[in-house]
């Protein structure tokens, strides 16, 4: 997605969306590494709106592909130890907190420290506090290395697997439909 005053140049490290991001109403958005057939996972959320409508309003999506870590992480062709994960969640617009609905991921300053626009989150323990994993696009954490005051800033596919965490160096593309 590349904003109108960037050049079509993606190795541009910048986040970049057309007006397509602000304008087109769409039921799904389709995810991929490495074009539109390969790496690729939907996200079918029938909100039938913008994403930026999306990602301003509509907190703790669970697309109808109803994920979990391991499915979506084969979706994208990476893997992680998920041995301890007790509890994830996945879908668009996650906040680890107990309330997405009421503690807005929007809202500055984050009251979270992960968030997921499209992706994962989860914990090692059973509670609503899920610090410990993250996995997808727009994903950012307390505990990446980048503090909490970047927690939804992130511009990259990124991840963190338990204390092993770090950004994946690729274009995530986003198509909708």
């Amino acid at each position: 997605m590349f904003n109108d005053e960037t050049s079509p140049d993606i190795t541009q490290k910048t986040s970049m969306k057309n007006r397509g991001w602000s304008t087109v109403r769409c039921d799904k958005i389709l995810v991929c590494l490495s074009g539109p057939t390969t790496g690729c996972a939907p996200f079918t959320h029938n909100k039938n709106m913008s994403l930026t409508e999306l990602f301003k309003t509509q907190f703790g999506v669970v697309p109808a592909e109803q994920y979990s870590f391991a499915t979506l992480l084969k979706a994208f062709g990476k893997s992680c130890d998920l041995s301890v994960l007790r509890q994830g969640w996945c879908g668009l617009n996650l906040a680890n907190t107990c309330n997405p609905l009421r503690d807005n991921p929007n809202t500055t300053p984050v009251k979270s420290t992960h968030i997921a626009r499209i992706g994962c989150i989860g914990d090692k323990q059973a509670t609503c506090f899920p610090d410990d994993y993250a996995f997808g696009v727009g994903v950012s954490s307390c505990k990446d290395g980048y503090g909490c005051s970047a927690v939804g800033k992130s511009q990259n596919l990124h991840y963190r697997c338990d204390y092993v965490h770090g950004t994946l160096m690729e274009t995530a593309y986003l198509y909708v439909q």
